[in-house]
Order: C-alpha cells, then structure tokens, then sequence
C-alpha cells in the first residue's frame, strides 16, 4: 500500500500517534509499578513503606540522578512477594498497554531483584506468565517475557540466576542484560529527559536517529516512575520536535515490529493494520 505521509496534517498527529498499532520492546515491568499499587500491595502484605501516602511517594520521583531512582525503584518493588502480586503487576500494564493501542509487548523483568529478597523464581515467573495468558485471551495482545540479569551482579549469580529459571523456559523467549543496548534502537524519550540524558524534550536526538535511519523505536522504559506508557512518550515527543511528521511516526511503529521478536506471519499482520491506520487519515 503507497501512503502519501504529506497528505496528513500536523494536526491530526496527535490523534494518529494514540490509535497507530505499535510494538512496545523497551518495557520494565517492574518499572510500571504505580505509587496507587505498591500501597495496595504493601498493605495486603504487611510491608512497612518509608512513605507516608501514595501522594509522598509519587512526590519522592523527583530524583536527581539514576542512583534516586534505582533507590526509589528496589523499594517499590520490595512490596511484591506473591504469584498474585506479580500477576497483578503485569496486568495493570496489559489493560495500559491495550488502551495505548499496543498489539506487541516484549516485557523484561528482573528476577535477581525478587530471588535476592527470597522470593521464589517459581512465584515471580508463574505470576507473569498468568498475566500473559490473560492477556493474550483477553486483550488480544501477543507478548513475551525477556528475563534480564542485574549488570551489578556477578557472572556467577547470572548463572545461577539462569539455572533457576531453565525450568520454566517455556516461559520466556529470551534473555538479556538490564542498561545494556544495541541496535534497534529501543529509545525511551521520557526516561532519557527525566535522567538528563536530555536537558529537555526538544533537544532529544530521536529526529537525528531517524534521519540516519537508524532502527529506532519508542517505549515506555519504566512508566510509573518517568511520567507516561507508550502513548504519552511519542505524544510528549512528537510535540517538542516539529520535525516530527507523519513519516517519521509510521517508521518508529514499523520499526517496532520489525524488531520484534514476534512470527513473520504477526509481523506482517500488524504492518496491514499500521497502513490501514494511516490510509485512513489520507
């Protein structure tokens, strides 16, 4: 299908970046932990919380640098203990990701931060894994779980960390290392302005990016401490970087898929309904 991108005005871009179909490859989901959350799950769990009210906590993400963050980001995670809380965890950002029109999500999530409390592998894995399933019953969105090491950690404990979860390998399709990138380019616009990669939006490189052709796609990276889910990441950029246009954002939802880790057959599918979206704006 031949898509003329000068035909769509700039004004109706908003509306295209929230309703295009797009992959979602950048996604912590321990990192979509909402303040609301982390206090319900404290509270069935019996965990003391540093802070004194969703409204103190949502204030404390105002760090500085990447240490507050990790600081703010272990503590919220120490209030997930059961299958339940992980099930939970993940489909909170499911019924997100759905409204953002997301039809792919390759999520990672860190084990070593649970098995280290004396959580279960078994209870971190199988508490995601049901969200999945859901998911994909549910919502319609194909998904995978990318299981991360902690960079931090030793070779050794990512061994180890691996031998664990080897017996619930139909439950991952792959593995990785958290802060660790290569192309495609897996670009995270609010996350890189809140951690000062950035000064501000409109100084991003994702127009350089694009212009060298460069794979690169938009995510969410860790929603609940960085301001927005996907939607909001390429609407937050899209409006700060004029040079932004309706080709560009076609290119970055392609890319997604591309990339992606889903069947060429999924691919393909999700390209006819990314050209329907933008033929109907034409």
């Amino acid at each position: 299908m031949t898509i003329d991108f000068s035909t769509i005005p700039r004004d109706r871009l908003p509306a295209l970046l929230c309703a295009m179909p797009k992959a979602e490859l950048h996604i912590h989901i321990e990192g979509s932990l909402e303040p609301e959350l982390i206090f319900r799950l404290a509270q069935r769990n019996g965990v003391r919380l540093p802070f004194a009210s969703v409204e103190a906590l949502r204030a404390a993400y105002a760090f500085s640098d990447l240490q507050s963050f990790l600081d703010l980001y272990y503590a919220g995670a120490s209030v997930l203990l059961d299958e339940a809380d992980f099930f939970d965890l993940a489909w909170a950002y499911f019924e997100r990701a759905a409204a953002d029109n997301v039809v792919h999500a390759e999520l990672f999530f860190d084990p070593q931060t649970h098995t280290d409390r004396g959580v279960p592998m078994q209870t971190v894995i199988l508490g995601l894994d049901r969200a999945c399933r859901r998911a994909r019953a549910e919502l319609g969105i194909s998904v995978g779980l990318i299981l991360c090491f902690l960079r931090h950690l030793s070779e050794e404990a990512a061994f180890a960390t691996l031998d664990q979860a080897l017996p619930y390998r139909d439950q991952f399709i792959g593995v990785g290392l958290d802060s660790s990138e290569h192309v495609p380019l897996t670009v995270c616009p609010l996350s890189n302005v809140k951690l000062c990669v950035f000064p501000t939006m409109a100084e991003h490189s994702l127009p350089a990016l694009l212009s060298a052709r460069l794979c690169a796609t938009v995510n969410s990276d860790d929603p609940a401490y960085f301001g927005g889910y996907i939607n909001e990441n390429f609407l937050q950029a899209f409006a700060a970087l004029p040079q932004l246009n309706a080709g560009h954002a076609y290119a970055l939802a392609a890319n997604s898929f591309e990339a992606s880790f889903a069947p060429p057959e999924h691919k393909r599918q999700w390209l006819d309904g990314l050209d329907e979206a933008f033929a109907r704006e034409c």
